[in-house]
């Protein structure tokens, strides 16, 4: 949608003013290279541990070894264990082992089709441990964001991540120069008037998704720098065609969530301090000590210059450099710097930043350099880091000056120490956030960043201890990085709280420092994040043993969704039934381990499975069997066609539950009993299935009614590729200006196409859902048949209405129609009612079908039976059944009334020969009589026959227009009654004056042993 929802509204408001260094024209859509991240569908990492190439790793030298995977590429995103040792002589050896073990392992990690290129082996001695990275490369040219990363630990290979796209085709060639990619970087991108300085230009394959595939786009990636406007502009240029694909400015801004206003923290007070490190002139120059003592010839009076020898701010106002004289003491103030107060208090802040990385890690080349800081820049609201210098904003827009906030400073001056740690991958302006707020809040001690950024409030800018989680909450917008960057910074928030619950305030501290300033050399992004948290709390290169305190960090990063599955106390391996016999139980079966045996020894206490037949108000409960890892049980059998839902409960020994699904009850599984026939099928690939979408209620502003149909973008926790191929109906797809979200205050609906359901009963619906959708107290999903409601999301009643539904795969999703759909057709429509709140990503729909229950009456049913008379003849036509097996057809006549079955009657016509769902025809030659004639036509499939009589369908009738035929076709119709019913029960089964079969009429069975015998020793007595 267009406008933002509340909860993105925290964020965007922040950055009203200045959202970015430089605007981009209104009319380009250029940005960064989309982000590509591995798609997590907990569903599919149990089957990929069942392939061949993960068996023959773990059984030949990966024994306990874990894996995150991407289920799009079916490669480990991040696998670690323990136990391969390396040679670590030297970085060649190390990048010599790494190639050939990603060679070895080629199918297993995706990089079958590509030439492998060593591209860095780093070490940090401090920690030992070796980052090393293998570019993928075709022609001698390195894919782009696809490679292989591995960590080699205490001279032992700990962890793999692989970033391939498997058998991607290449397309095009480098027909152009690097000139035309200059060129065309500068003209055609964001600052096409401003003087460009021209950098580094290289050759990369750039993946591209096309029509649903991946595809390898060759691509010249150049750099550029401007002044005015301000940019570091990357650049990736189409290489065969010359054109601009996309265009990034790597200069790191500060921008926020209004979450509130600041605290006493830093503008209530001047708290007088020493200068450290300033520049004194007057009879020679000199520095300052780090107490502010400084000793020059001469009696003053002398200059103070903020350019010292370890902090240089620049007054975009302009510098004033005070003259004092020569005293004991003198006290620099505001007045000084021309009543501005934010140079001496940047100062102050990026000298803080500077000392207390000294502290944590010495070998940071950033912490080791002068930096640059510029404030009063002529802007509001806003905060940036370039690359070499951290840069502030005046006062202003509702927003206070960013230079005199110290976290704000903190922040900036964190994206500088985050940049120059990284030893491997790349930086990830996600993470880099959340990491920039996590540095802040280590000098802080303070999950509050920036309390009073906005004037007139006490809230803070953006807070750590939030509930965000991966992948719902993550937008790959790159306008959207700083609220990514909670779901991180809350992570390590809540990992630090637990380290200092367990080890006390400091040694918690501590060690959450040092894991995090390990991570940072990895380079991850948030997906991989986990995985470099417990490779810097590794301390004996052996993952598969645990970490000392991986509890803590799965617990902590569990929090949000990240790591083993997101942390619920147990981890559940549950594959969904889908479908169940009738009248057979329906087994159960879960796998349950602790996410952490080496610091978790939580186990499976108790089992309890809850079912129901859908639309019971009830959940039944059932004990299942708990024996080790292993948890059994069974559904009891229902009949054909019940639908089912069910949700099962785990108890560990620590009195936590985990579920299977993780809601539980809020997003059950869900199965039709017995087998099915398919009825009608809408796809969404080549068009739209004929739905139209409208907005029911809520103001007609632009996104109101945001269904679309299309590729999804994974925007607003929506999924990133379609249940099968590559377009889907949804709510807000993203692209353009569109965010993922629903509107707030808004209903909308998108209605099928009627769907013909012809003779069908019990039909329901059965398609592939991925919703994500507050709790029904405040926000409604409805499924509606013919405009009632037939499904809706759950509804907890609760006034805080925490009980979202949010779906993190696709959803096999049946859902029973109530009837609507059992007279012939029916119309289907989602819907969403949003109220003034927060908002998810809604609807997603794929693969939407209706079925029915395979019972012997919707086989065997017969369609559009027709009756024409001319004279005593009545010729007949149906639609035959539409499923194997049948074995017959009957067409039953009776006088007077519609058969009600096929004894009900004469036989007047019998095939064997039939054509499904083609018209089948008959004559009656003998419709002479009184009254009316009822026809029905009846299939068997040997065993069953169909079993109802409805007009329209299966029945029709003429009105006899002959009472009295003559003698000859009297005796035709004699025979042919012999030849369709052979033997009689009844000797009066003659045909009588109304064409009825007097006395046999409702005993005459049509399959088995005919006994029709008197009737055919009748017949041969009138003969004689």
């Amino acid at each position: 949608m267009r406008s933002l929802t509340r909860r993105a509204l925290t964020l965007a408001l922040a950055t009203l003013p200045v959202a970015l260094a430089v605007r981009p024209p209104e009319s380009t859509t250029l940005g960064d290279v989309p982000v590509r991240l591995p798609a997590q569908h907990r569903g599919a990492s149990a089957a990929f541990e069942r392939s061949p190439a993960w068996l023959r790793f773990t059984a030949a030298e990966g024994a306990g070894w874990q894996a995150q995977w991407d289920a799009e590429q079916a490669v480990p995103f991040r696998m670690w264990g323990g136990g391969i040792p390396v040679p670590t002589a030297s970085a060649a050896t190390v990048g010599a082992f790494a190639l050939d073990f990603v060679a070895d392992h080629a199918e297993l990690l995706g990089t079958t089709g590509y030439a492998l290129a060593l591209r860095s082996a780093s070490h940090a001695p401090d920690t030992d441990v070796w980052y090393v990275d293998v570019d993928l490369t075709r022609d001698g040219v390195p894919v782009y964001d696809g490679g292989v990363t591995l960590r080699v630990a205490s001279g032992h290979l700990v962890m793999i991540g692989s970033r391939a796209i498997r058998n991607a085709p290449t397309s095009g060639g480098f027909a152009t120069s690097t000139d035309a990619a200059f060129l065309a970087a500068e003209q055609q991108g964001h600052a096409p008037l401003a003087a460009h300085v021209r950098g580094e230009a290289r050759a990369v394959w750039l993946p591209a998704e096309v029509d649903g595939a991946w595809e390898l786009i060759p691509t010249w990636e150049v750099r550029t720098r401007t002044d005015s406007p301000l940019g570091q502009w990357v650049s990736w240029v189409d290489a065969a065609t010359g054109r601009l694909m996309h265009q990034g400015n790597e200069i790191r801004f500060f921008d926020g969530q209004i979450l509130g206003q600041r605290d006493d923290r830093l503008l209530t007070s001047l708290i007088t301090e020493p200068m450290p490190f300033v520049k004194v002139s007057g009879g020679g120059n000199t520095f300052t000590d780090a107490d502010g003592n400084f000793t020059l010839s001469g009696s003053g009076p002398f200059t103070v210059d903020l350019d010292g020898s370890r902090v240089r701010v620049r007054d975009q106002m302009g510098d004033v450099n005070p003259q004092i004289a020569a005293a004991a003491t003198t006290t620099l103030t505001s007045a000084e710097f021309g009543s501005r107060q934010a140079p001496l208090t940047t100062y102050y802040a990026v000298y803080a930043a500077e000392e207390y990385a000294k502290t944590l890690d010495r070998s940071n080349q950033w912490a080791n350099s002068r930096c640059d800081a510029n404030v009063n820049i002529n802007d509001v609201c806003n905060a940036y880091f370039d690359g070499s210098s951290v840069n502030f904003f005046r006062s202003g827009g509702g927003c206070q000056n960013t230079g005199r906030l110290a976290d704000v400073v903190y922040h900036e001056w964190g994206h500088g120490f985050h940049t120059y740690a990284i030893q491997s991958g790349t930086y990830d302006g996600s993470l880099g956030e959340g990491a920039a707020d996590f540095y802040s809040s280590l000098m802080t001690d303070d999950n509050r960043l920036a309390p009073g950024f906005f004037t007139g409030t006490n809230g803070p800018l953006r807070d750590l201890d939030n509930s965000e989680r991966y992948p719902e909450d993550f937008n790959p917008d790159p306008n959207y990085i700083h609220y990514n960057g909670l779901i991180f910074g809350g992570a390590m928030w809540d990992s630090r709280l637990l380290l200092q619950a367990d080890l006390g305030a400091t040694d918690g501290k501590r060690v959450i420092t040092a894991i995090f300033l390990e991570m940072l050399r990895g380079g991850p992004d948030i997906p991989g994040s986990y995985a470099e948290a417990i490779l810097a709390d590794d301390d004996d290169g052996d993952l598969r043993n645990g970490t000392p305190h991986q509890c803590a960090l799965i617990e902590g990063f569990g929090l949000h969704g990240l790591g083993p599955q997101g942390y619920q106390g147990l981890l559940v391996d549950h594959v969904p039934v889908t479908g169940a016999q009738a009248d057979v139980e329906a087994p159960i079966s879960l796998s349950v381990s602790s996410p952490a045996p080496a610091c978790f020894d939580a186990a499976a206490q108790t089992a309890t499975l809850h079912w129901r037949v859908i639309g019971d108000t009830r959940w039944k409960d059932i004990d299942l069997t708990v024996a080790g890892t292993d948890v059994t049980g069974a559904i009891p059998g229902q009949p054909i066609g019940t639908a089912i839902e069910y949700y099962v409960e785990i108890g560990d020994d620590g009195g936590t539950a985990a579920f299977a699904p993780l809601d539980g009850e809020i997003r059950p599984y869900t199965y039709i009993v017995g087998d099915s026939l398919k009825v009608d099928c809408l796809g969404f690939e080549n068009n739209d299935g004929g739905f139209t979408s409208a907005l029911i209620a809520g103001q007609a502003t632009e996104g109101a009614n945001d269904w679309m149909w299309g590729e999804p973008q994974g925007l607003g926790g929506d999924p990133e590729v379609a249940a099968n191929g590559v377009n889907v109906w949804g709510n807000d797809l993203g692209g353009d200006n569109y965010n993922g979200l629903y509107q707030d205050g808004k209903q909308n609906r998108l209605t099928s196409t009627a769907f013909g359901t012809r003779h069908y009963e019990g039909v329901y619906l059965r398609y592939n859902r991925w919703l994500g959708v507050e709790d029904g107290t405040f926000d409604k999903a409805r499924i509606l048949a013919d405009d009632e409601t037939v499904w809706k999301n759950f509804r907890s009643g609760d006034n805080a209405g925490s009980s979202h539904h949010v779906d993190d795969a696709w959803a096999d999703h049946v859902v029973p129609l109530e009837g609507f759909g059992d007279d012939g057709s029916v119309v289907l429509a989602w819907e969403i009612e949003s109220d003034q709140g927060v908002g998810f990503g809604g609807w997603t729909i794929d693969d939407v079908c209706v079925y029915a229950p395979a019972t012997p009456n919707n086989r065997l049913g017969v369609n559009a039976m027709t009756a024409a008379l001319s004279g005593t003849t009545a010729s007949l036509s149906w639609t035959m059944p539409y499923h194997d097996p049948v074995t017959e057809v009957i067409v039953v006549r009776k006088a007077g009334s519609a058969p009600t079955g096929p004894t009900d009657g004469l036989v007047v016509h019998r095939t064997s020969t039939i054509a499904l769902g083609e018209t089948g025809t008959a004559t009656d030659g003998c419709a002479y009589g009184e009254g009316d004639f009822h026809y029905a036509v009846y299939a068997t499939d040997g065993t069953d026959w169909l079993g109802w009589t409805r007009p329209g369908f299966n029945t029709a009738s003429v009105t006899a227009e002959i009472k009295t035929p003559d003698r000859d076709l009297k005796k035709s119709c004699e025979a042919t009654l012999e030849q369709q019913n052979p033997g009689a029960v009844d000797p009066g089964g003659a045909l009588t004056a109304s064409g009825g079969c007097a006395g046999c009429a409702t005993t005459s069975p049509v399959n088995g042993a005919w006994a029709l015998a008197p009737l055919a020793a009748l017949l041969r007595r009138r003969r004689r």
